[in-house]
């Protein structure tokens, strides 16, 4: 260093800045070279999806989305023929009104009615004490004990006419609460009768067998929603190569779709791998051997898209294919110059 400050004192200081900008490249360059890479392939996998599904039984009216489409949080997917459940809610609301204004007239009447009796049973009883004081005089026992029975028979009339009142009160409070159940679960029916997105996403595995109009139960998988940003990278590393790789290594992803210079490279930690007993295409990897599968967990999804009148923030999507390399150490600078490594 000391020499070549020396150096730097005979030569103009212009000149001094190309050389120093030259040496600094180098050295840039012979470190970059001498860190070994695994060249890796893979695509974007969801972390999570919403599987697209009624949740109550009927027709298939609209399909609002179909594979490949991006959506929005909040967009109706699909919707259910909620026609059924509205006609049905409609009567049994009928029905319930009717049955609760009936109440209400029964209530009335039986507050009459209890009225009724205590008059009766007060006027009754002074009737028959003052009659008793008359016994042998204006009236005979015999008739007395016919006043006394008329009397009890009145007040057995009156109860048997509120405990009628009664049952047929609560008889029709008990349907409407049934009713109020039955109103409830169509109106939970005509409320699931459309599904939204959950989030933001793509849709994908739109099943063609599917068709509008036909009847399906809940449950019936129709299509997938796949969040954007909620993803992960599936890498494919060679068999042969896979004793230079380790957990929690850090990985470069080059999005095939995107190209980085203008966009980015996305950066990621490789997570956990896995042997699969598949074959990679030689078209793919150069050879026919096994391989391991990756997941790399990708540090930022987002990328911007800028021009001249627009600015969007864009997130990697699923089945979006993939290059990049996973540096595994430093190689033997010499032999790789001279392609022995």
């Amino acid at each position: 260093m000391a020499i070549y400050k020396k150096i730097l004192r005979f030569i103009p200081i212009s000149t001094a800045i190309v050389i120093s900008f030259f040496v600094i490249l180098i050295l840039t360059f012979f470190i970059i070279i001498s860190i070994e890479y695994v060249d890796i392939t893979g695509e974007i996998k969801p972390i999570e999806f919403q599987l697209i599904q009624p949740k109550i039984e009927g027709v298939l009216k609209k399909k609002y989305f179909k594979e490949g489409d991006l959506v929005k949080k909040g967009d109706t997917l699909i919707e259910m023929d909620s026609a059924y459940n509205s006609d049905e809610m409609n009567k049994l609301i009928i029905e319930k009104d009717s049955l609760t204004k009936q109440t209400g007239y029964h209530e009335k009447n039986k507050k009459n009615l209890l009225e009724m009796q205590r008059i009766n049973k007060l006027k009754g009883e002074k009737d028959l004490a003052d009659l008793k004081l008359q016994i042998g005089v204006l009236i005979s026992e015999r008739d007395y004990q016919k006043k006394a029975y008329d009397f009890q028979y009145l007040l057995l009339e009156d109860a048997s006419r509120i405990l009628s009142l009664n049952n047929e009160i609560t008889q029709n409070k008990n349907k409407v609460t049934q009713l109020e159940f039955q109103i409830h679960q169509l109106q939970d029916n005509i409320n699931n009768s459309k599904i939204y997105a959950q989030t933001d996403g793509l849709i994908i595995e739109d099943d063609d067998s599917i068709k509008e109009d036909s009847i399906y139960s809940p449950g019936v998988q129709i299509q997938k929603l796949y969040p954007n940003g909620k993803v992960y990278a599936e890498i494919k590393i060679p068999e042969g190569k896979i004793a230079k790789i380790e957990v929690n290594q850090n990985v470069i992803l080059y999005v095939t779709a995107l190209p980085f210079i203008q966009y980015k490279v996305f950066k990621g930690k490789l997570v956990s791998l896995k042997k699969t007993t598949l074959n990679v295409q030689a078209s793919i990897l150069n050879s026919n051997q096994g391989f391991y599968l990756g997941k790399v967990v990708i540090d930022d999804p987002y990328f911007e898209i800028r021009n001249e009148n627009d600015f969007k923030i864009k997130s990697l999507l699923f089945g979006m294919s993939l290059n990049g390399k996973i540096a595994v150490g430093k190689t033997n600078l010499v032999n790789k110059l001279l392609g022995l490594q």
